[in-house]
This record gives structure tokens, sequence and C-alpha cells, in this order.
């Protein structure tokens, strides 16, 4: 039986780049429901960190950024995390269930205006972000639960502010960015 991203796959190999709709809130502010994107074939070995990536899990297609990659038995595996999110996603993505990389995203509604053109210094952000939440995980279980317990309240508050602020970043540079007018 196919699925959807079993479809998107065949239509890359065909294409070379395709349109499909995004839906879900896991990657906002960068990506909002109802957002065209384009996606296009990708090479594993040129996928970075900060790039958007459609992967395929259970059979659907996921659209995260890449916060870090890591070499497997069988070749890269991408860890990702949706913008909106608090956590680094669980999921080890092979790279045998990557369907291409984000290139650009459309509004929904109104002119064809390519919203991804400037991500690339935002996202880097997010990536900072989440190798912080890798860094506070490897030294966490150094720390004995007595006083790991009463400090977990305010460690979560700190990163959903500093998450907070990183939204702000984005939104700040991509403003900027759209008034300066389009890149030579």
């Amino acid at each position: 039986m196919s699925t959807y991203a079993d479809a998107l796959i065949q239509a890359l190999k065909q294409q070379k780049r395709i349109r499909t709709f995004f839906s879900g809130t896991s990657m906002a502010p960068t990506l909002r429901e109802g957002m065209q994107l384009l996606v296009e074939q990708a090479c594993p070995d040129a996928i970075k960190p900060a790039d958007i990536i459609m992967y395929k899990k259970n059979g659907q297609p996921v659209a995260h950024r890449v916060v870090r990659i890591e070499r497997g038995a069988q070749g890269r595996i991408f860890l990702t995390k949706g913008d909106n999110h608090f956590y680094v996603d669980a999921d080890r993505i092979p790279e045998g269930d990557l369907i291409g990389r984000v290139c650009a995203a459309f509004p929904g509604k109104g002119p064809d205006v390519d919203m991804l053109s400037r991500d690339r210094p935002a996202g880097l952000c997010y990536v900072v972000l989440a190798n912080g939440i890798f860094a506070m995980r490897r030294v966490q279980k150094y720390i004995p639960t007595f006083i790991r317990q009463p400090l977990k309240p305010l460690v979560d508050g700190f990163f959903f502010l500093l998450r907070k602020i990183v939204h702000i970043i984005y939104i700040v540079i991509r403003r900027t960015s759209s008034l300066r007018g389009p890149r030579a």
C-alpha cells in the first residue's frame, strides 16, 4: 500500500522539485498551516544543520529543521526539531527516510513570495537552541536527583523563554530582510 510520503518520493524522482502543502504548528513561526512548500531532491551529504528537511514518519511526510547530523552504520542520521517545539525530536531519521530538502515556502494566499529565502541566520538560532538542550541533557546525568528535581521547573522555564526569544529574533530578521527588497 502506497502512502502520501511514497507518492512524494516518486514525484521527486520524476520532477526533481515538487510543491506540497504544510499542515501543523510544529514549525511556527517559520512555517504555518496552509503554506506551500517547494521540496527538492537532496543528497544526504548536501544536508546541513539549519536546513529544513522533509522525511517520512509512519508513512506521512514531516518537515522539521536539522539540528545535528551523526554518522551511523547505514549512513547519515538526522536529528531534527520543530521550531515551535521545546524538545529535540526523539526520532533519529536515517538517510533512507529522507524525502527531500524544503528550499522555499510560499503563503497559501497572496503573492508567490518565498518566505525562506533569508531564513539561514534565523535557522541557525534554532540550531544553537537545540544544541543547548543537548548540552543540558549531557550535564544533567551528573547532577544528583535531589538537586535536579527542584531545579527542573526553573530550567524548563529558562528554555521556554529562550525559545520565545529565538522566535522574536526570527521574526525580526525576517521582517528586516523583507524591507531591504530582493537579493542581488
